[in-house]
């Protein structure tokens, strides 16, 4: 049965992987899948940790930065967003 992964307004699916043997792809896969965050836990003693931080960056905002230019003092383009790294 295939199924269609179609977010939905207020969901989204944090994802994490526990110990060395976790699959990078399918972690990383389902978390951008599900517009959340993913983490990979290697200590027992990390996992409090990673659990907030992925929590809490659901929240944040991000900026999306769409044009940039670095200008002189006369207001000439000496660097565009397509000539930075």
């Amino acid at each position: 049965m295939k199924q269609n992964c179609t977010p939905t307004s207020n969901i989204q699916v944090h994802t994490f992987g526990v110990g060395s043997g976790a699959d990078e792809r399918l972690i990383k896969g389902c978390a951008f899948a599900g517009l959340g965050n993913y983490s990979f836990i290697y200590n027992d003693r990390e996992i409090e940790e990673k659990v907030i931080e992925s929590m809490s960056k659901s929240r944040l905002e991000y900026l999306i930065i769409n044009e940039c230019k670095v200008l002189d003092e006369d207001d000439n383009v000496l660097a565009q967003m397509s000539d930075l790294p």
